[in-house]
């Protein structure tokens, strides 16, 4: 599934490469508020599902996602800092007895850099909240069942991707994005007093969660 998403995308965007430019003018027309759809592949860790070394079968889905941007600032059409917010549906089929449905919100900044003043073509890379919703359920785990219950978790996203404009309003975009799950390793402090050292420490531990590799149109009003 992931190779023949990331085929999809690569020959997009070698099509929008190859188009001809059809002036600044074609960039300049992003608003400041805009809206995007866009779909791929949805991938759920052990961790993130709860189920750990009993996951079985599958841990990915196709999974649609539909946000919301706005543009905080934009300097000379190069370089532009945005924050949007999308949500994201995944139903992960685990070939056993319960289907794990999951729920995303995501809210992120975004630097975005335009790669030339008559370019189409931009990168973003962004940082921001995932909130991820658990559906949980009851699912076999060797002799026995292991229930999951219903959970919500707050995690850390990151995500890198690229905007191809394609005419005055439209454009095409794909990322890939991370979320991460940062944990106090020590408890409900997060820290502790080191005798040798004679002051606190800190110490923090991050698990991957999930992944999302999608592509789709982000159209400016």
């Amino acid at each position: 599934m992931q190779r023949k998403i990331m085929g999809i995308f690569i020959l997009v965007l070698a099509l929008a490469l190859a188009a001809p430019a059809e002036g600044d003018s074609n960039f300049n027309a992003r608003t400041r508020v805009y809206g995007y759809v866009m779909g791929g592949n949805f991938h759920l860790t052990p961790a993130g599902s709860g189920l750990w070394d009993n996951l079985a079968y599958t841990e990915d889905a196709v999974a649609p996602t539909v946000g919301i941007g706005f543009s905080l600032l934009n300097i000379n059409n190069r370089f532009f800092l945005n924050l949007e917010a999308d949500a994201t549906w995944a139903s992960l089929d685990t070939g056993i007895y319960d289907t794990l449905n999951v729920a995303v919100v995501s809210l992120m900044f975004q630097g975005e850099y335009r790669l030339g003043r008559m370019s189409p073509v931009s990168l973003y890379c962004g940082l921001g909240v995932g909130i991820i919703h658990n559906n949980g359920g009851n699912f076999p785990a060797g002799l026995e069942w292991l229930y999951v219950p219903e959970f919500t978790d707050t995690t850390l996203a990151t995500e890198l991707g690229v905007k191809v404009s394609i005419t005055r309003h439209l454009m095409f975009r794909a990322a890939f994005r991370a979320f991460a799950l940062v944990e106090d390793y020590y408890g409900e402090y997060g820290h502790y007093w080191d005798d040798y050292l004679g002051y606190w420490m800190d110490d923090y531990n991050s698990e991957l969660y999930a992944t999302s590799v999608m592509a789709g149109l982000e159209f400016h009003f």
